[in-house]
C-alpha cells in the first residue's frame, strides 16, 4: 500500500496564504495517514471510534433519495406550546354549533386546501377522546 501523507495550515486566512506561500515540500511538517475502509478519509481517525460510528444507521437509509423530508402543514392551527390553547383551537374546529364555513374562515388561509367538512368528520369518528 503506497504511504499517504498530510500537512495542516491553521489560523485565518492571511496567515494560512503567507504559510503557503513560505512553505513546500521539503519544509512542511508531515503526517502519515493510514485510510481506512469504508471512508478513506484524509486525515487521522480513531479506530475505535470509526468501528462504532459504522454500527450506526446509515442516513440514505433514513432519508432515501429523492425523499422530502418531513412535510407539515397548517403548523400555525396544529402547533403550540400550550397544550391548552391547542385543546380548546381543536374543539373549537370540531364545534357542531359552527357550520364549516366560519371554521374554515377562523383557521384557514386562502391557500390551505383543506375540505373542513370531510376533516371534522374524520376527527370526530376518531372520537374526540384523542385530543383529550
Amino acid at each position: 500500500m503506497p504511504e499517504i501523507y498530510r500537512g495542516d495550515v491553521y489560523g485565518l486566512r492571511e496567515h494560512k496564504y503567507g504559510a503557503l506561500g513560505t512553505t513546500g515540500v521539503t519544509n512542511t511538517e508531515w503526517a502519515e495517514v493510514e485510510p481506512m475502509s469504508p471512508f478513506y478519509l484524509f486525515a487521522e481517525v480513531d479506530a475505535a471510534a470509526a468501528e462504532e460510528y459504522v454500527k450506526g444507521v446509515s442516513l440514505p437509509y433514513i432519508a432515501p433519495v429523492n425523499n422530502v423530508g418531513i412535510v407539515t402543514s397548517r403548523d400555525r392551527f396544529v402547533v403550540d406550546y400550550s397544550l391548552d390553547d391547542l385543546k380548546r383551537r381543536i374543539y373549537d374546529f370540531l364545534d357542531a354549533n359552527k357550520t364549516d364555513a366560519e371554521v374554515a374562515n377562523k383557521y384557514l388561509s386562502a391557500k390551505d386546501k383543506l375540505d373542513v367538512s370531510e376533516a371534522r368528520e374524520v376527527i370526530n369518528k376518531r372520537g374526540r377522546h384523542t385530543f383529550a
